[in-house]
Protein backbone atom coordinates (compact mmCIF):
# COMPACT_ATOMS: atom_id res chain seq x y z
CA UNK A 1 0.00 0.00 0.00
CA UNK A 2 1.38 3.40 -0.97
CA UNK A 3 1.38 6.46 1.20
CA UNK A 4 -0.60 9.32 -0.29
CA UNK A 5 -3.71 9.82 -2.38
CA UNK A 6 -5.75 6.87 -3.64
CA UNK A 7 -7.49 8.53 -6.58
CA UNK A 8 -9.14 5.28 -7.69
CA UNK A 9 -10.84 4.44 -4.38
CA UNK A 10 -10.83 7.56 -2.17
CA UNK A 11 -13.52 6.29 0.24
CA UNK A 12 -15.38 8.42 2.76
CA UNK A 13 -13.99 11.56 4.36
CA UNK A 14 -12.65 10.53 7.77
CA UNK A 15 -12.94 13.21 10.45
CA UNK A 16 -13.15 11.19 13.67
CA UNK A 17 -10.56 9.64 15.96
CA UNK A 18 -7.06 10.98 15.50
CA UNK A 19 -8.30 12.83 12.39
CA UNK A 20 -10.34 14.99 14.77
CA UNK A 21 -7.02 16.38 16.05
CA UNK A 22 -4.81 16.29 12.96
CA UNK A 23 -5.69 16.32 9.27
CA UNK A 24 -2.39 14.52 8.60
CA UNK A 25 -1.58 12.20 11.51
CA UNK A 26 0.59 9.86 9.42
CA UNK A 27 2.69 12.71 8.05
CA UNK A 28 2.85 14.24 11.54
CA UNK A 29 4.19 11.00 13.01
CA UNK A 30 6.75 10.51 10.26
CA UNK A 31 7.90 14.13 10.57
CA UNK A 32 8.29 13.83 14.35
CA UNK A 33 10.30 10.67 13.83
CA UNK A 34 12.53 12.29 11.20
CA UNK A 35 13.16 15.37 13.34
CA UNK A 36 13.55 13.36 16.57
CA UNK A 37 16.34 11.17 15.24
CA UNK A 38 18.72 14.16 14.98
CA UNK A 39 18.94 15.01 18.71
CA UNK A 40 19.21 11.33 19.63
CA UNK A 41 22.06 10.51 17.26
CA UNK A 42 23.52 14.02 16.96
CA UNK A 43 24.47 13.81 13.29
CA UNK A 44 24.07 17.02 11.30
CA UNK A 45 23.26 15.06 8.14
CA UNK A 46 20.11 13.77 9.89
CA UNK A 47 18.96 17.33 10.54
CA UNK A 48 19.49 18.19 6.88
CA UNK A 49 17.56 15.09 5.82
CA UNK A 50 14.75 15.95 8.26
CA UNK A 51 14.44 19.43 6.74
CA UNK A 52 14.33 17.98 3.21
CA UNK A 53 11.75 15.45 4.39
CA UNK A 54 9.63 18.23 5.93
CA UNK A 55 9.67 20.18 2.66
CA UNK A 56 8.59 17.07 0.74
CA UNK A 57 5.81 16.38 3.24
CA UNK A 58 4.55 19.97 2.95
CA UNK A 59 4.30 19.49 -0.83
CA UNK A 60 2.44 16.18 -0.43
CA UNK A 61 0.02 17.65 2.11
CA UNK A 62 -0.86 20.61 -0.09
CA UNK A 63 -1.38 18.28 -3.04
CA UNK A 64 -3.66 16.06 -0.95
CA UNK A 65 -5.59 19.07 0.32
CA UNK A 66 -6.35 20.19 -3.25
CA UNK A 67 -7.59 16.70 -4.10
CA UNK A 68 -9.73 16.48 -0.95
CA UNK A 69 -11.27 19.91 -1.55
CA UNK A 70 -12.18 18.86 -5.10
CA UNK A 71 -13.50 15.44 -4.04
CA UNK A 72 -15.43 16.38 -0.88
CA UNK A 73 -16.14 20.08 -1.46
CA UNK A 74 -17.65 22.02 1.44
CA UNK A 75 -17.48 19.03 3.81
CA UNK A 76 -13.69 19.03 3.53
CA UNK A 77 -13.40 22.83 3.70
CA UNK A 78 -15.47 22.86 6.90
CA UNK A 79 -13.32 20.08 8.34
CA UNK A 80 -10.13 21.96 7.37
CA UNK A 81 -11.40 25.06 9.19
CA UNK A 82 -12.04 22.99 12.34
CA UNK A 83 -8.95 20.78 12.44
CA UNK A 84 -5.35 21.91 12.05
CA UNK A 85 -3.09 20.66 9.30
CA UNK A 86 -0.62 19.34 11.89
CA UNK A 87 -2.42 19.36 15.26
CA UNK A 88 -5.44 20.95 16.95
CA UNK A 89 -5.28 21.86 20.62
CA UNK A 90 -8.66 22.11 22.30
CA UNK A 91 -9.55 23.38 25.73
CA UNK A 92 -12.00 21.50 27.92
CA UNK A 93 -15.55 22.36 26.88
CA UNK A 94 -14.73 23.13 23.23
CA UNK A 95 -17.16 21.66 20.74
CA UNK A 96 -16.07 18.36 19.25
CA UNK A 97 -16.01 17.76 15.53
CA UNK A 98 -18.68 15.24 14.63
CA UNK A 99 -17.67 12.32 12.39
CA UNK A 100 -19.50 12.03 9.11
Amino acid sequence: MALGIDRNRPGALVTGGIFGRSRNPVYLGLTLLAVGVFPVLGRLVLLVLAIVFLLCVRFLIRRAERFLAERYGNAYREYARSVGRWWTWRRAGDARLVSR
